[in-house]
């Protein structure tokens, strides 16, 4: 399925009716029939928002139950708005997702696990993290095991998102219980990347025979490919055999995750106030190594010349039609940015790297940049126009963004901004 035709975005006026929630609002309508992994739902009732509140969801999802039963096998569609943008979000089906679920805790002990975990030593950042997650709920459905998350570097996940469509915290408490002599850890982080390129020719019965296995990964591309080419696939996880590498990281991550109440009222409230209507340009300008986090590395293929970035982002200072955001990890780029734009926004938040923060920050400034960069990447995922630079935060808000329109990237080695396509993106970056 080609994913610009997939990824439509429609226009801005049809997300007025959220004008009035200070949430971030998501509808159903129907889409083609014709489509054979994606469905778009509108409820018995009509158009109706959720996400507001655990209620609104549980009514929405209680309302289109006959219909979701009767819809492709794979993934549903959830039609989303915000304010003066607009993006369709995916998110795999219950039934798709069903022999990983735990309908009750009193039934964990009869299921085996599989837990993606960020608790000590080397994570990396949101990016890095969000990678090693995905890649974990990919095995766990290859292999049959029910999935959960264990992160609490540098803080908790769980102080800022919920779980989705897949609760992935329900059985946390019976996995605590899980003597260590039936638990298995594989590290997968940095140098040690020889399972990726393993993973299409493993048995996973014979390798993990233990109850809990617990990884630590940071990387998803050669993860993805391989579970494509494994002899369990067509059985387990027949839905991601046709799939781009962008719609299975867009389909992951949003079946995985919702933000909580106050990340999406503060990320409502944001952009209303500070866009009033004008189409919002973005900008993710990823420096590395600088004296706003001067305990990150420098970047291997070298840093993007703002300047180049700025002169691209002229063609959208008009402040009555655009209003710009830029999303960096440098202090001195966010000035720059304020000395050129008269019609540019940022969060004005303390940068930290969530992975490399310094010792003497007080636990409530970690953990308060985790939100920091949570929010931000949400935000990014919300621009109607979009350039971003090499990292993989920038690339899987694109991915979450899920369209093709109006994205741009800077190729660092050319020094040029160019309109792409979201599947070019890892060509052009070549992340693993």
């Amino acid at each position: 399925m080609n994913m610009h035709t997939v990824f439509q975005r429609k226009p801005l006026l049809m997300i007025l009716a959220c004008l009035g929630i200070s949430s971030l609002c998501f509808i159903y309508t129907r889409t083609d029939s014709a489509a054979t992994f994606y469905q778009i739902f509108q409820t018995s009732d009509g158009i109706k928002a959720f996400w507001e509140t655990d209620k609104n969801l549980n009514d929405l999802f209680s309302g289109t139950q006959k219909v979701l039963k009767s819809a492709s096998p794979f993934t549903r569609s959830i039609d989303n708005s915000i304010f003066q943008t607009h993006r369709d979000i995916r998110v795999l089906r219950d039934e798709t997702l069903r022999n990983i679920i735990i309908d009750d805790e009193v039934d964990c002990s009869k299921r085996q696990f599989l837990l993606y975990k960020c608790s000590r030593g080397l994570c990396g950042g949101w990016g890095d993290r969000e990678k090693g997650i995905v890649s974990s709920f990919l095995l766990a459905l290859l292999t049959n095991r029910t999935f959960a998350i264990y992160m609490d570097k540098p803080c908790e996940l769980e102080n800022f998102m919920d779980p989705f469509i897949f609760n992935w915290t329900k059985c946390k408490r019976y996995l605590d219980t899980i003597p260590a002599q039936n638990t298995t850890e594989e590290n997968h982080v940095g140098g040690n990347r020889g399972f990726y390129g393993k993973i299409s020719s493993i048995d996973f019965e014979k390798l993990w025979t233990r109850k809990k296995i617990v990884l630590f990964l940071n990387a998803y591309v050669p993860v993805m490919d391989s579970i494509k080419l494994h002899k369990d696939v067509e059985k387990q996880m027949k839905w991601i055999v046709n799939m781009t590498r962008p719609e299975i990281v867009h389909l992951v991550i949003h079946t995985l995750f919702r933000p909580k109440q106050r990340l999406r009222n503060e990320l409502a409230e944001f952009i209303r106030t500070n866009t009033n209507g004008r189409h919002l340009v973005c900008s993710h300008i990823r420096i590395g190594k600088n004296p706003s986090i001067p305990g990150d590395n420098n970047l291997p293929k070298g840093s993007p010349k703002e300047g180049t970035i700025f002169s691209f982002l002229k063609r959208f200072k008009n402040p009555r039609k655009y209003a710009i955001y830029i999303a960096t990890d440098s202090n001195d780029v966010r000035q720059g940015a304020m000395n050129n734009f008269k019609n540019v926004f940022n969060i004005n938040r303390t940068i930290v790297h969530v992975d490399r923060f310094k010792k003497v920050d007080r636990e409530t400034d970690i953990c308060e940049g985790l939100y920091t960069v949570l929010f931000e990447q949400l935000m990014l995922s919300f621009c109607d126009t979009l350039l971003i630079t090499r990292s993989n935060f920038g690339t899987i808000a694109a991915y979450m963004r899920g369209s093709s329109d109006d994205l741009y990237l800077y190729h660092t080695k050319t020094d040029k901004v160019f309109l792409t396509n979201i599947t070019n993106i890892q060509s052009v970056y070549g992340f693993v």
